[in-house]
């Protein structure tokens, strides 16, 4: 059985995330961030946690539709 957790990565500081979700975002087998552009990104790069992300499709796309 296979298992996504949707964990918000908070107001953009890494002092704000709950213990829960630094915890989901550490151990989580497969990472996907909606962007990298994000102010708790630099925190999980210095962790080592890795990650792939969304923001070449923003680059790439003028609007979400």
């Amino acid at each position: 059985m296979h298992t996504i957790t949707v964990v918000s990565l908070g107001p953009g500081v890494p002092e704000l995330l709950t213990l829960a979700a630094d915890k989901q975002l550490r151990t989580a087998r497969h990472l996907v961030l909606r962007t990298a552009r994000h102010g708790c990104v630099p925190y999980l790069q210095e962790a080592g946690v890795s990650f792939t992300d969304f923001d070449a499709l923003y680059d790439e796309f003028e609007d979400f539709d």
